[in-house]
């Protein structure tokens, strides 16, 4: 399998992670099942297709970022595409950990209980994945 080129990189890492940002130009269903069937899928690969660690680095960046967002839609999305990339890269994508955590640590306390679900759901993924607690560096978050 060719892996991404920095040039396709650039061309596509920022109109990609967008279309996430895009809960109000649907319908509720819509948006979700355009999520779930093509975007998490396809930024998920994305993310298993760049050999470099700094692009892999920038994609997760711009999903951390998105979890600030003030639609629930779009924070609950970016965070099962958080999941689905920790899910298809791998051990290879645990480097990330250390940056995730601070804004894990806000997820968890979201005010909305689904966005709080998936927060824990995604939290228990990246322990089973790096074999590791992490409630100890959530403390001081």
């Amino acid at each position: 399998m060719p892996f991404v080129t920095k040039g396709r990189f650039d061309l596509l890492v920022e109109p990609l992670l967008e279309l996430l940002n895009t809960s109000h130009l649907l319908t509720k269903e819509l948006y979700n099942q355009f999520m779930n069937d093509v975007v998490t899928p396809c930024i998920a690969q994305f993310a298993s297709s760049v050999e470099d660690d700094n692009m892999r680095k920038t994609i997760h960046n711009k999903l951390l970022i998105l979890t600030r967002n003030s639609a629930v839609q779009v924070r609950c999305e970016t965070i099962n595409t958080l999941k689905a990339c920790f899910d298809q890269v791998g051990e290879d994508y645990l480097y990330l950990v250390p940056e995730t955590l601070p804004f894990l640590a806000e997820l968890l306390e979201d005010s909305d209980g689904k966005v709080e679900r998936l927060a824990h759901s995604l939290k228990k993924q990246v322990e089973e994945l790096s074999g590791e607690g992490l409630d100890t560096y959530l403390v001081g978050e």
